[in-house]
């Protein structure tokens, strides 16, 4: 059982620093960003990696909630 949940702590872990890693990558690109927005996006950031088991469920549940949602965001068809 300790070794389940050592392994389950390390995947965690692992997806929270790789997404970390991401965020922060895009955020690094963009220029135009005031002070204030620089420190929301990073609070943001933080939030969504260290909630990741949560945020990436719902974020995926809401792109795939319609089944033509994904085929609109793919090919960038406005109705």
């Amino acid at each position: 059982m300790e070794i389940i949940f050592g392994v389950a702590i390390v995947c965690y872990l692992f997806i929270a620093v790789s997404l970390s890693i991401k965020y922060f990558s895009l955020f690094s690109k963009e220029q135009n960003i005031s002070p204030e927005d620089q420190t929301i996006c990073i609070i943001t950031f933080a939030i969504a990696s260290i909630f990741w088991p949560i945020v990436i469920p719902i974020s995926y549940f809401e792109l795939f909630e319609s089944p033509n949602s994904v085929k609109k965001t793919l090919v960038g068809v406005n109705e």
